[in-house]
């Protein structure tokens, strides 16, 4: 035939994934330490330790890091409240047992201190040094070229959550980890399986005929 009966069709719709370099558990807690070796001693290092720990802890994205609320803490239960958004649902996530304690330095002395200095008052948990508003997405940048320094493997947040999300997959079924990574569909969930080379490459070695 002359012409291409399909010529004009567009589809639509369609969402390519990334395919993030994943990060080992054991990994993802170095550099979560080595970053608080390294910048610990100010008040911004803390409160870019505290962020990164919900990061990799809570497999937060940045969204979710913006929106949180002081009073979404729950630390007499040990639980941190995610609130919904147009794309995530809400959910109730378990906090660590080592980030209870700090997150009580963070909140009763390095907020208020952060806060005191340019005399600011806002319900936001993670707060700014910044005399103009509480942009968190600065913050957030500027942690990406901190923990590039730290780990020649890291290549940026959303990685981190790819690591955690594809961890848990090992680790609970895939409706659990659909709640806890806040995904309004579990085909959400199940595209991280991709990310797992690491039983695919197992695969290879056993059955590829070379």
């Amino acid at each position: 035939i002359k012409e291409n009966p399909v010529n004009a069709i567009e589809v639509k719709g369609i969402k390519r994934k990334k395919l993030y370099h994943i990060l080992l558990h054991k990994d993802l807690e170095k550099l979560y330490n080595d970053y608080k070796e390294k910048y610990n001693m100010t008040l911004s290092g803390k409160r870019n330790a505290m962020i990164l720990s919900m990061l990799i802890y809570q497999g937060l994205n940045s969204r979710a890091i913006t929106n949180l609320k002081l009073n979404d803490l729950k630390l007499k239960s040990g639980e941190l409240y995610v609130s919904g958004t147009r794309t995530d649902n809400a959910r109730i996530l378990k906090l660590a047992s080592h980030q209870i304690m700090d997150l009580i330095e963070y909140t009763l002395q390095v907020r208020q201190a952060i806060l005191t200095t340019n005399n600011k008052q806002t319900n936001d948990l993670f707060v700014t040094q910044s005399p103009k508003g509480n942009n968190i997405k600065n913050v957030l940048h500027l942690l990406s070229k901190e923990l590039r320094q730290i780990n020649k493997n890291f290549d940026c947040l959303p990685q981190l959550r790819a690591s955690v999300i594809t961890h848990w997959l090992k680790l609970h079924n895939l409706r659990e980890v659909q709640y806890m990574a806040g995904h309004k569909y579990v085909s959400s969930t199940e595209s991280y399986l991709v990310n797992d080379l690491e039983d695919l490459q197992d695969d290879i070695n056993k059955f590829h005929p070379l």
